[in-house]
């Protein structure tokens, strides 16, 4: 057996936090592309007389969080796209930007849930990624203006409701508290409550660097 022993102030760095973040979660993807893809699944495959490949309704690149609780030590969230013939993004979360350039966690899907009106007239569209596979799906929710290929996203303040299956345990500080749905319906409930709270995180899309190769060395 292995003992370690350090000293117990070394666990009030915000660990317990971290630890203890409830999830959205589904036992399979609900969104799929089995037979015909469900509407409001991207990336989504298109053919043209020129070209082929992955579309999606959504400015991807690395977003950059603000408006959150502590703008001092932002976070970074990669949306990106996989391929031009599996059609698929890729997903990762970083503390730094330089890692957030190739963070990659798992691979998800752009669900668009509907529309919600804005108190001050027009609409706003609520978006979903679908993360994974394998192992089930986590979700994640935004929203976003519609009619425009926004550059920020609002992440939502969702509650697992009521009727809805949670699952809890502890191992020592890491916990499991997962909200589990089994129906697109289950979703669209938890993100047309949480549209109607104020947003947790604002996401801003951050311009992409153009790498231009140096040139040699003069001799």
């Amino acid at each position: 057996m292995i003992r370690t022993a350090v000293l117990a102030i070394a666990l009030a760095c915000g660990v317990l936090g971290a630890a203890e973040a409830q999830s959205l979660r589904s036992d399979s993807p609900l969104w799929t592309y089995d037979t015909e893809p469900d509407p409001g699944l991207y990336p989504e495959h298109f053919t043209d007389a020129e070209s082929f490949g992955c579309a999606t309704p959504f400015r991807l690149g690395i977003y950059r969080s603000a408006g959150g609780m502590d703008d001092t030590y932002p976070s970074y969230m990669r949306i990106d796209n996989y391929g031009v013939f599996h059609c698929a993004l890729i997903f990762g979360t970083a503390e730094d930007l330089e890692d957030a350039e190739k963070a990659f966690e798992d691979h998800a899907w752009l669900i668009v849930l509907g529309t919600q009106k804005r108190p001050g007239g027009g609409e706003d569209e609520l978006l979903a990624l679908q993360i994974g596979v394998r192992a089930g799906s986590e979700y994640m929710i935004f929203k976003r203006r519609k009619d425009v290929m926004s550059p920020t996203l609002e992440e939502l303040d969702w509650r697992c409701p009521v009727g809805v299956e949670r699952r809890t345990a502890r191992l020592d500080i890491w916990v499991q508290d997962v909200c589990v749905i089994s129906t697109k319906a289950d979703l669209r409930r938890i993100a047309n409550a949480a549209a109607r709270r104020p947003a947790v995180i604002r996401w801003e899309l951050m311009p992409r660097v153009e790498t231009i190769p140096s040139e040699p060395a003069q001799r």
